[in-house]
């Protein structure tokens, strides 16, 4: 009796243990398949946030953000989603859902705005695709070189130089021979552009925007635009001066696509589409200032800045006209014995038509013409003879740089990178909240994070449960970035 019971202890043992073994084993698969079920579930609930992006802001430029309507809803819909996958689902699984957790949200201005510039020049990367970015690259090269515009500096401050010393010698030269004098056309000229930029390019009774720009990210700038005297060599020579300095460094390779999809998704003052509300907003983004006819008037004098370099460096290989402004040198001194003073009014004369030549060259911008990048003597629009009253015969190109191109090219220069980006969250915020009352890019998260505890009940085979574990704690935490 004994024997045998002993036997019957025994086999019961090894049943016991073999069917624990398989209730270990069951309940291995069933944690398993339980996890993954669990991690779906929570990951379409997840993907299924993403689809509520700000609608306008995608529409209007290409971006992907958390509508900030959404964001309080966010959390309940996750664990609606969930619950519809586990909870309500026919199977021998069992769910509990706990808390959701929304935290860590990312907004476009965070890190310098470089969620921000990342969308910008993933979506430019498929818009302009490889060609068009290798073509705006040699587009917005500098065609002005920094050794010609200081050889135009130099030849200025040369001939001062020298007349200087002549007057301070003061000898009698018999050879010096007084002529009649004839009218400088520089006093119109400087009269006319004493006037303000604005009113030299635009026509007479050309609306202007006189709105304010809303700034709330960006940092708003003073526009300081400085004046020329063209019968003063030393302020001529720091205009040149202070232009050359100017480079594109590392901008060009860097912000190029971000330049690019400046241009593409926001106004300008040579656009042909009519908008509401601001109406010179790349202008802002280079220039900063809250008052858009300030925004325009300090870009109109920055593009004005680049073509007076570039038209100056083009009459420097012009002959006939620097000795037809040697011989007006002449006539307006009425001296001819004195080749220093000569050369300093021909000097001054040659940059004053340029940059009368220059706001020719702007007038074409503004009306969505072409102009060379260039010029030679077959396309050179003014003559002296035009100076005083600035008319000339406009000679816009087929190929060559519009408006845009010189935007681009300003704000490759003008302004700290990060802060190009911020100053478009200010126009985009503005433009989205005339349409969508209280938008504001605060709560539009283009980062963020989602937490969740899910109870995942035992699965408890034959009746055999793992001692003191009622239900598995799952916890799961992402990051979904748009």
């Amino acid at each position: 009796m004994d024997q045998r019971g002993s036997t019957t202890v025994f086999f019961a043992s090894v049943f016991l243990s073999m069917l624990l073994l398989v209730s270990i084993c069951l309940e291995g698969i069933y944690l398993y398949v339980g996890k993954g079920k669990a991690m779906g579930a929570y990951m379409s609930g997840l993907m299924s946030t993403q689809g509520n992006y700000q609608k306008e802001l995608h529409e209007n430029y290409h971006l992907f953000g958390l509508d900030p309507r959404y964001t309080d809803k966010l959390t309940k819909d996750v664990k609606e989603n969930m619950s519809v996958s586990l909870c309500d689902s026919k199977d021998n699984f069992f769910y509990e859902i706990g808390e959701i957790g929304l935290s860590h949200g990312k907004t476009f201005d965070d890190n310098e705005a470089g969620l921000l510039k990342y969308q910008i020049r993933e979506f430019m990367k498929y818009s302009l695709g490889k060609d068009g970015v290798e073509k705006l690259t040699k587009q917005l090269a500098n065609p002005a070189k920094s050794e010609e515009i200081q050889a135009a500096k130099q030849q200025l401050t040369d001939s001062e130089n020298a007349a200087k010393n002549q007057e301070d010698k003061k000898e009698d030269d018999t050879k010096d021979q007084v002529t009649e004098k004839v009218k400088d056309p520089r006093k119109g000229f400087m009269s006319m552009i004493n006037k303000g930029i604005i009113s030299l390019v635009y026509p007479k009774g050309k609306k202007i925007s006189k709105k304010t720009v809303k700034i709330t990210y960006g940092k708003e700038e003073k526009i300081k635009q400085s004046k020329i005297n063209f019968f003063k060599s030393d302020s001529v020579a720091s205009n040149l001066d202070e232009n050359t300095t100017k480079d594109y460094g590392n901008s060009l390779s860097n912000e190029l696509l971000g330049v690019a999809y400046g241009t593409k998704v926001f106004h300008h003052g040579a656009s042909k589409e009519k908008k509401d509300g601001t109406q010179y907003e790349v202008e802002y983004l280079i220039c900063g200032n809250s008052s858009e006819e300030a925004n325009l008037g300090g870009v109109l004098s920055r593009i004005l800045a680049i073509r007076f370099l570039t038209n100056r460096v083009c009459l420097l290989r012009d002959q006939a006209r620097t000795a037809e402004a040697e011989t007006l040198a002449a006539a307006i001194l009425g001296v001819t014995g004195i080749p220093p003073l000569v050369t300093v009014g021909k000097e001054l004369l040659l940059a004053a038509l340029a940059y009368g030549e220059s706001i020719l060259d702007l007038r074409n911008l503004v009306e969505g013409k072409k102009i060379p990048v260039i010029k030679d003597s077959t396309n050179w629009q003014l003559e002296f003879a035009g100076l005083a009253t600035l008319t000339g015969k406009r000679k816009p190109v087929q190929n060559g740089l519009n408006y845009e191109n010189m935007l681009q090219m300003l704000m490759l220069v003008s302004t700290k990178p990060s802060m190009k980006y911020l100053r478009m969250m200010d126009l985009m915020e503005g433009n989205i909240e005339e349409k969508v009352p209280g938008f504001t890019f605060q709560k539009c998260y283009a980062s963020y994070q989602v937490a969740a505890n899910v109870k995942m009940g035992t699965f408890g085979f034959a009746g055999m449960r793992i001692p003191l574990l009622s239900s598995y704690p799952l916890k799961y935490k992402r990051t979904v970035v748009y």
